[in-house]
């Protein structure tokens, strides 16, 4: 621009002041010229030109100090919620927080399914020992013959002069017979013992049990006699179960001329 004759260049965009004494102006060429003159009246303002073409935006100048911050804006609408974020790993475990109050109990539940048996436990200690029970009711009878008596052939029954005892029903004999009678289904121990001779030889003495003439298993016992009027002891226990509602049991001898003494028979009831 020319000022004062003068040709200068604007040295930043938007200059202040005036050319010759304000720095944003740079002199490009100087004009000689004589000492300025009075000034003139100012003469009348002339019309105003058109207005010139738009000139080229200059560089942006340095950034201005930053002015204060402004009071802060009101708050913007809340915006929508975004997704929600993948879950963070677990944080350690705090610390255990005191045990609340104990709250009412609650209803009984179904029963389970009863569960294995357990071992066996140990054996306690024996009871006290309860009383004695009555007795349970006997049937029995004992019959003896002390006296000496012959059986002169096999197959003959010895016989018995005393009853000793009788209890009960179950079991009955008539003094000085041979025969005793059961009247009950049952099992029987039948027991006898004798000592036996024979005065008029020597040889073999025997006596065995039967029931209704047919001996009973186990029952059979003998001996030798080595000498005329020798003795020896013939004694067996035996079980008779009784099914048919009675029977005749007898002792009988094997053997012919045999001679009896201190005979005794029990037969005892057991169930």
């Amino acid at each position: 621009m020319l000022y004062n004759g003068a040709l200068y260049r604007a040295a930043v965009n938007a200059p202040t002041g005036v050319p010759g004494s304000s720095a944003d102006y740079t002199l490009i060429t100087a004009t000689t010229t004589g000492p300025t003159g009075p000034q003139g009246a100012t003469g009348a303002t002339g019309p105003t030109g058109p207005t010139g073409a738009t000139g080229p935006t200059g560089p942006t100048g340095p950034q201005g100090t930053a002015g204060a911050t402004g009071p802060t804006g009101a708050a913007g609408a809340v915006g929508a919620t975004g997704p929600t974020g993948a879950a963070g790993p677990t944080g350690p475990t705090g610390p255990a927080g005191a045990a609340g109050a104990e709250g009412p109990t609650g209803p009984t539940g179904a029963a389970g399914a009863q569960g294995v048996e357990g071992p066996t436990g140990p054996t306690g200690a024996t009871g006290p020992t309860g009383p004695t029970g009555a007795a349970p009711d006997l049937n029995a009878l004992y019959a003896t013959n002390v006296g000496s008596q012959t059986v002169s052939s096999s197959g003959d029954p010895v016989t018995f002069d005393t009853n000793q005892v009788e209890e009960g029903t179950a079991v009955t004999h008539s003094a000085s017979s041979g025969d005793f009678q059961i009247t009950e289904n049952g099992i029987y121990r039948v027991t006898y013992s004798v000592v036996a001779t024979n005065t008029t030889s020597s040889g073999t003495v025997g006596v065995q049990l039967e029931n209704g003439g047919t001996p009973i298993p186990g029952s059979a016992k003998s001996a030798s006699i080595a000498n005329t009027s020798d003795t020896a002891t013939l004694a067996a226990s035996v079980l008779v179960n009784v099914t048919g509602g009675n029977a005749t049991i007898t002792l009988d001898t094997t053997e012919a001329n045999v001679t009896i003494t201190n005979a005794g028979l029990i037969i005892q009831k057991l169930d």
